[in-house]
């Protein structure tokens, strides 16, 4: 079983007194290099991810917020219709009772 040490380094060992020091070459520079290089690729690969979700939501959220939009336009032009009918039916209404006040008993 190796020790977390060479787990991360994976590296012969030099013991110097109490103290074990990894030997540096270019393998050794190279590994950890590649290992780099391969985090960094999966860290691209994870920002693609969340950047397509947030896209996605963003998109969603969009169109949610014209629906909304459109209903609440549609509400609008709806309660000026209804206004509107009030009106002709409010005005009718006067001209009816002012005929009726104005007509003989």
């Amino acid at each position: 079983m190796s020790s977390p040490d060479t787990a991360i380094c994976e590296s012969p060992r030099v013991v110097a007194g109490n103290c074990a020091v990894a030997e540096v070459d270019l393998a050794f520079i190279a590994r950890q290099l590649e290992r780099l290089v391969n985090d960094m690729a999966g860290l691209k690969d994870d920002m693609t991810v969340v950047m397509a979700r947030l896209d996605r939501i963003d998109t969603s959220t969009r169109a949610a917020v014209d629906r909304m939009e459109i209903t609440t336009r549609g509400v609008l032009d709806e309660l000026r219709a209804m206004h509107s009918r009030h009106d002709r039916v409010a005005k009718r209404v006067e001209r009816l009772e002012d005929a009726n006040r104005d007509a003989p008993s």
